[in-house]
């Protein structure tokens, strides 16, 4: 979850796999397309406002008050202060963190690479 300073108060944002799932389906991209169009300035308007809209929903927000503050916010023409908190959530939600440590996914990496000899240490074996 990321809070995010936006539309005159603090919100949690959060985009997880349902949410992420329902993005590409409303932008017809993946969510690393729908960041490097919204880093490119080539986005579309949906790129941003269904970012914003499900991320506030995965948040906790009922799903109609998320619809109606970001069309609120598109009446008002504010597209562009929009794309910047579209691009925060997004990134948060797909890129790794960091100022954390990446979780351990079990194992250890070099040892078992080691053991199967995929060690860019290893010496090659003769045939």
């Amino acid at each position: 979850m990321t809070k995010v300073n936006w539309c005159g108060g603090e919100h949690e944002f959060a985009l997880r796999i349902g949410e992420l799932r329902a993005l590409q389906s409303k932008c017809d991209a993946g969510p690393e397309f729908i960041l490097l169009r919204l880093s490119n300035a080539q986005y579309f308007i949906d790129d941003v406002v269904e970012t914003i809209r499900l991320g506030l929903i995965g948040g906790g927000m009922p799903p109609d008050a998320a619809a109606a503050l970001v069309n609120k916010l598109v009446d008002q023409a504010q597209l562009v202060a929009m794309k910047a908190t579209a691009y925060q959530v997004l990134a948060s939600a797909i890129l790794p963190p960091t100022d954390e440590e990446l979780p351990d996914l079990g194992g250890d990496k070099k040892k078992a690479n080691e053991e199967s000899g995929d060690s860019l240490t290893s010496t090659p074996q003769a045939l």
